[in-house]
């Protein structure tokens, strides 16, 4: 069972799966490659511990996974203004969300609805749209 501590690593987190996930994806066959990477970030404290990556560090890492590789990120945030601390690590608005701490539940919902239309977009061939929809939004609340 997980206990909250007071403290939230929360960049080192992200850091060090960008890279495992990165190392996984090179070890694979081109053709067994992944057609669409989504990380999805569910926090609800502010970064207050890490101690091996910089705000900047993964904002560098987030705009080269986005802008070579088309990895798509989510940020959902409760008990903070998620789409100030998603901005700063470079994460676009329309992958942004703030959840009430009480509706964990329908933010998981939520981001799993977005990415099963991630999913059939990229089977349809369509242009892929990381946005949550405003009734996802609104059950969030």
């Amino acid at each position: 069972m997980l206990k909250p501590r007071g403290s939230t690593a929360l960049l080192d987190a992200v850091g060090r799966a960008i890279i495992e996930t990165g190392a996984r994806l090179r070890a694979m066959e081109e053709s067994q490659r992944h057609g669409l990477v989504v990380f999805v970030i569910v926090t609800d404290g502010q970064e207050n511990a890490s101690r091996e990556f910089s705000r900047d560090k993964i904002r560098e890492m987030i705009d080269h996974q986005q802008s070579v590789y088309s990895w798509k990120f989510t940020f959902l945030a409760a008990n903070q203004d998620a789409f100030a601390e998603g901005g700063q690590l470079g994460i676009d608005s329309s992958g942004i969300a703030n959840y009430s701490p009480d509706k964990v539940s329908a933010a998981h919902a939520a981001a799993t609805r977005k990415l099963s239309r991630m999913r059939k977009m990229l089977a349809d061939g369509d242009s892929i749209d990381n946005k949550f929809t405003p009734d996802e939004v609104q059950d969030m609340k």
